[in-house]
């Protein structure tokens, strides 16, 4: 059902492809590189959209 709300609205369901996948890093307090969480730079095989997701 949400595929096909998708695809009224949209034109179709974006199918993700992951481009880039790298390492969220953070300064702590003595100034070395904390790695807290990951970056994720995807494409939408349909149209070309693409965007960034961060999970912490």
């Amino acid at each position: 059902m949400l595929q096909l709300l998708q695809w009224l609205f949209f034109g179709h369901v974006h199918k993700w492809k992951t481009l880039r996948d790298v390492p969220l890093a953070e300064l702590d307090y003595s100034g070395r590189e904390v790695v807290t969480g990951r970056r994720y730079v995807q494409q939408c095989e349909h149209c070309g959209k693409v965007i960034q997701r961060d999970f912490d």
